[in-house]
């Protein structure tokens, strides 16, 4: 287990990180930069249905005091059991949800509504059939103050960049799963977001489809090409978290908190054949499998 970059989480959410530059010979002190996504003492919660504003049922939280800090060019994953709110904390950091404390920061300011800079990429494919697929890329422009021929310039580079140039005419039903959830990664990038946030984006494709998307993806969205930052993504699939994550953040309980932060550091792309690979995928499905501390208190 000595692999395994284990770390105990701070006020942030996250470990201290060296922003210093590697092989340059320039100084190890440069103006740091925001982080790309901030979520201070996040927590939410669902009003109960059937209640009056007199007798007000007392609030049960999902999650609680979650703080969660994403750094340049770095994919976290998120794992929990079912029902700790992975996903409920996924668009609280995007504020399609708004939390029930905490904020969130994007790039060193605070945002209180969804912005084109974050972008989410839902388990469903989320293709339009009536549209082909530069139609469907395109869409992800129509609030930006651009010409056609620009908004189709944009597209045209997304597509390419996500190896589909040559099916920009055809229609999702003329496509695989695979390529269709390429088409909704070539939307969200054509935004030119900051932060992508990816709540499992291969549940719904065959393994075999998945794996090859999974071995693409890291290449594909920290391309020179994209303006991503950072990546957020919530999954089941350990195997995939280990295999994507540079960090893995560990939410269990009742409420959910993080309790645990787990540094990934092989180097990509990864193989499930390395040794260290089976440590982290053991080490992480332990930790989940562990009983919570409110069971333990029962």
């Amino acid at each position: 287990m000595d692999r395994i970059g284990l770390r105990e989480v701070n006020a942030t959410g996250s470990t201290p990180r060296n922003e210093g530059t590697f092989g340059t010979g320039r100084p190890s002190h440069p103006v740091p930069r925001p982080a790309p996504l901030v979520g201070e003492g996040l927590s939410f919660t669902f009003s109960p249905p059937g209640r009056s504003r007199k007798a007000p049922a007392p609030r049960k939280f999902v999650f609680q005091d979650v703080n969660i800090q994403t750094h340049p060019d770095e994919l976290v994953a998120i794992v929990g059991p079912t029902g700790t709110g992975k996903s409920t904390l996924l668009r609280c950091l995007g504020r399609f949800l708004a939390p029930a404390t905490g904020r969130v920061l994007l790039q060193g300011k605070e945002i209180t509504r969804p912005s084109s800079r974050i972008a989410l990429i839902h388990q469903s494919i989320a293709t339009f059939p009536w549209m082909t697929a530069l139609e469907n890329v395109k869409l992800a422009l129509k609030c930006k103050d651009i010409s056609e021929g620009e908004s189709e310039t944009i597209a045209r580079r997304m597509l390419r960049l996500v190896g589909l140039q040559e099916m920009a005419q055809h229609y999702p039903k003329e496509m695989s799963g695979g390529m269709r959830q390429k088409i909704a990664i070539a939307r969200a990038l054509a935004a030119e977001p900051a932060v992508l946030l990816m709540d499992e984006p291969f549940v719904h494709l065959d393994e075999l489809t998945a794996a090859a998307l999974r071995r693409e993806i890291y290449s594909l969205v920290f391309n020179p090409a994209t303006t991503l930052q950072s990546v957020v993504l919530v999954s089941h699939n350990l195997h995939e978290v280990v295999e994507l994550a540079d960090r893995v953040l560990v939410m269990v309980g009742s409420p959910a908190r993080i309790v645990e932060e787990v540094r990934i550091t092989m180097p990509h792309p990864r193989s499930y054949r390395d040794p260290p690979f089976y440590e982290y995928l053991d080490h992480l499905t332990g930790r989940l499998e562990q009983p919570s501390p409110e069971v333990l208190k029962a």
